[in-house]
């Protein structure tokens, strides 16, 4: 639908379907905060507050707002931000962080539809093709698997993908050193590449200077009297044991892990991730000093980086944002094959985690899985669950891939 709609009972009409995926992803958002008890929020507080009462976070007996069976490895660094939470005790510090972590969610999303000029096509009083994408698309992206599980969890992925997202348009320098280096605070993972990719697009005061901010910010412990030393130390020797047979691998609880660990020979593993990091070389040459930052290549960056270092499915909030904008785009262009690829992403991600996961228990128990991939034990009464998040992490990739080495960029961020 191309034209506008006239009459108030043909805009009733086109309110109506909208009215009722509002009305069901609010539903959705309630019962995600209901339902769930933000753990990864909760392990924030205690690591917060054992941190700047000078105890070690990294020992059972001083955390406090949960009973742990594993320690938390969240880094110290991001005591200082979490005080206030701390001040408003676990329930309400719950729900502030869960309505800030939904509006990051709808912010991202208005953001890449502001900055890219879709908002200003949308015609609210004459529903055209741009009003129904919106939602419907907006939609897929707020009830998906990755959103809703950075909800749920009490994650803090998607309000670093915007912080990401502001340092690309056009505010005060200030602002954007106090994003990055807020980033690379809470969780330096998700600037594994966009950080070196910045550095060689010529922001080279932007990332000395956050890098700095980020050293004082980790440093802030020293103002509650702790031996930053041993502090870090402790944290890096839990964090490796974790990642490396314990609890955060592909054996224990890999059901929603993104990153290439998920070979049970572990050549193939490297192999890949030299394949990926030879990939994002040549882009880095090729981006070497350019000013902007395409959408191809930021939709490549980000799906790069999840198979290289350590993520998780709610790390790819911003890639699914990403998508939703690049299928208004393919639509405009009319690129139906880059279109349905897009879409097809996104309704695989739109599939209920439970009904998910099952798919992945029926092919975890097919002949020879169990040999060349690392099978999560069990998660939620689910068993032998196969790793087919990386793999479809993998085909984005090397499809984003495509597309910033072959199509002409359809949006550049400036900033």
């Amino acid at each position: 639908m191309t034209g506008g709609i006239g009459g108030r009972k043909k805009l009733i009409l086109c309110y109506v379907p909208v009215a009722v995926l509002i009305a069901i992803t609010l539903l959705r958002l309630v019962q995600s905060y209901r339902s769930n008890l933000q753990i990864d929020f909760l392990a924030y507080l205690d690591i917060s507050r054992a941190t700047i009462k000078n105890l070690n976070p990294y020992d059972f007996k001083n955390l406090i707002y949960f009973p742990w069976e594993r320690l938390q490895i969240c880094y110290p660094g991001i005591a200082i931000f979490f005080i206030p939470f701390i001040l408003m005790g676990k329930t309400a510090a719950g729900i502030v962080f869960f309505a800030l972590n939904s509006a990051a969610a709808f912010g991202l999303y208005f953001l890449l539809f502001k900055v890219t000029g879709i908002w200003n096509k949308i015609d609210f009083k004459k529903p055209n093709r741009y009003f129904f994408l919106f939602w419907v698309l907006g939609f897929a992206y707020i009830n998906s698997q990755p959103v809703l599980a950075c909800l749920r969890h009490g994650q803090i992925a998607i309000i670093i993908s915007l912080a990401i997202f502001l340092l690309l348009i056009k505010i005060r320098f200030a602002w954007k050193i106090l994003l990055f280096a807020f980033a690379a605070v809470q969780k330096f993972s998700m600037l594994t590449l966009f950080g070196p990719l910045l550095f060689i697009k010529g922001r080279y005061a932007l990332c000395i200077s956050a890098f700095i901010l980020f050293v004082i910010f980790s440093a802030t412990p020293l103002l509650f009297g702790v031996d930053l030393i041993k502090l870090y130390g402790d944290y890096i020797h839990e964090l490796s044991s974790q990642v490396s047979g314990g609890f955060n691998s592909y054996s224990q609880s890999g059901y929603n892990m993104l990153h290439l660990n998920c070979f049970k020979i572990n050549l193939f593993n490297i192999i890949l991730k030299m394949l990926f990091g030879f990939l994002f070389l040549h882009v880095m040459y090729q981006e070497w000093r350019k000013p902007s930052f395409s959408l191809n290549l930021l939709l490549f960056t980000f799906s790069c980086s999840m198979l290289l270092s350590y993520h998780r499915v709610y790390d790819l909030s911003a890639v699914n944002a990403l998508l939703a904008v690049k299928f208004i785009l393919f639509v405009e262009r009319r690129q139906y094959v880059h279109c349905a690829i897009a879409g097809g992403i996104m309704l695989i991600f739109l599939i209920p985690q439970g009904v998910f996961l099952r798919i992945c228990s029926i092919i975890g128990k097919l002949p020879c899985s169990d040999r060349i991939f690392c099978l999560s034990d069990y998660y939620q009464g689910i068993s032998s669950l196969f790793p087919l998040l990386p793999l479809i992490v993998m085909a984005i990739t090397v499809w984003s891939w495509f597309l910033y080495l072959k199509a002409e960029p359809d949006f550049e961020f400036e900033g």
